[in-house]
């Protein structure tokens, strides 16, 4: 005796579906194939008429909460990358008062060394544009800081950044504040066009005196900015592991979900239809997952 070729459980189960139709179209059997075909197709028009328990919920659902998920966290990492750019902003500031109290004091120092016989007008005045250009820009940004507003012009960005200070940073900013005005108020005479020699001169021995301790102050003031950076780093490192971990989970369940409602129910109608061309006419199956499945399932009973 030949062996008997395997058949295909699909060509079973469509044999299934067109045996139903013909039950329920009682018009001939082309007809009955033919409603079994328009019922096995699909179009968009279907796509949009999603129903209730049907297995294009079961999938829309599922991919719906992935994108859901996945847009959230690029928003979220967005939201959070606009922060660091405003947090570079702020240190590049912070660096340059760094940089500024270096330059006074050098310069005044300089200065104090050189022979006051030596020194001409030209060399007082332009030691006095320098003083004043770096302490114009040297209050604007501690200013700035303190108003917690730093405008376009300043950090280069085409918004202005709003400042948000941590307690620590928030304290050695108000101590750089005051060590910076009781100098300024010291050397603000020295600072007009029309000042004499001798004020200027004046003033960069005061500059020279505590000129190290501005310089200290503004270097305190950057590693604070640069901790609270670092802590903000943290958290929004942190927070991607979170979202990461979400996404997982969410991708898990869509998984657990689709093969209880689709996948399972699918591998049992291939079992029965396996059953059914061996010859076993007893094989039954339970009606189970979505609506279509259940349909292939009744049909098949």
């Amino acid at each position: 005796m030949s062996a008997r070729p395997p058949a295909d459980p699909f060509a079973v189960l469509q044999s299934a579906l067109q045996a139903r139709a013909a039950a329920r179209h009682p018009g001939g059997q082309a007809a009955a194939q033919e409603h079994a075909r328009s019922a096995g197709s699909s179009t968009w028009r279907g796509w949009l008429k999603i129903r209730p328990t049907s297995v294009r919920r079961t999938l829309v659902l599922a991919l719906a909460g992935l994108v859901l998920v996945t847009a959230s966290t690029a928003l979220v990492t967005r939201d959070q990358l606009s922060y660091r750019v405003h947090d570079y902003a702020i240190l590049n500031l912070a660096g340059q008062l760094r940089e500024m109290a270096s330059a006074l004091a050098l310069d005044a120092s300089q200065l104090q060394k050189a022979d006051p016989g030596s020194l001409n007008a030209r060399e007082i005045d332009a030691y006095q544009e320098r003083l004043s250009r770096q302490a114009a820009q040297f209050k604007r940004i501690i200013d700035s800081f303190e108003t917690r507003n730093l405008p376009p012009d300043l950090t280069g960005l085409d918004q202005p950044v709003s400042c948000n200070w941590d307690a620590p940073s928030l304290q050695q900013l108000r101590a750089t504040a005051v060590v910076w005005r009781n100098l300024y108020e010291t050397i603000s005479p020295a600072l007009s066009p029309a000042a004499s020699p001798e004020t200027v001169m004046s003033a960069a021995r005061v500059v020279s005196q505590q000129g190290q301790g501005l310089l200290d102050a503004s270097r305190q003031l950057s590693g604070a900015f640069k901790e609270m950076m670092q802590l903000k780093l943290n958290n929004v490192i942190a927070l991607q592991w979170a979202l990461a971990g979400v996404a997982l989970l969410a991708a898990a369940l869509a998984m657990v979900w689709l093969q209880r409602r689709v996948l399972r129910p699918l591998v049992a109608v291939e079992a029965c239809a396996v059953r059914l061309i061996d010859g076993d006419m007893g094989a039954r199956l339970t009606p189970a997952g979505d609506r279509e499945i259940a349909a292939i399932a009744d049909a098949m009973n």
